[in-house]
């Protein structure tokens, strides 16, 4: 006897395999597309940390302020502009070390600074920057 058809059961099991990989593909790509959302997020704070690296203040050693971003920089694009707007970066810096490497020949002081700047409930990220006092 010769079998030309494929049994009820055998399309049920196809369909069912088939249904499990098309789902398994489709979160794939939703969790590669969160993954690359997450990213671009990231990538754009970073620009903005950038950016308000651009602001200093030369009158204190410690600072503790707030900015803008869009009163660092005027871009021609009023896109650009409405975006930065928005953005407020805190930054804090305080010095958290002073080191003494005097000699009968030479003065020198190094100062050891941390810098955090963070914007809003996005990011929060250190720096440490040291100066060579002589």
């Amino acid at each position: 006897m010769n079998k030309k058809a494929f049994t009820l059961i055998e399309v049920i099991i196809a369909i069912s395999m088939l249904s499990i990989v098309m789902v398994a593909v489709f979160q794939i790509k939703q969790n590669n597309l969160n993954y690359l959302e997450k990213f671009k997020k990231t990538n754009k704070n970073n620009e903005y940390i950038a950016i308000s690296n651009l602001y200093e203040n030369n009158n204190s050693k410690d600072l503790n302020t707030k900015i803008y971003l869009n009163k660092l920089l005027e871009f021609k694009d009023d896109d650009i502009n409405k975006e930065l707007k928005n953005i407020k970066v805190y930054i804090k810096s305080k010095q958290i070390n002073s080191i003494d490497l005097s000699s009968d020949d030479f003065n020198l002081n190094v100062e050891i600074y941390e810098k955090n700047y963070k914007i809003e409930d996005q990011i929060n990220s250190n720096f440490y920057t040291f100066k060579l006092v002589y």
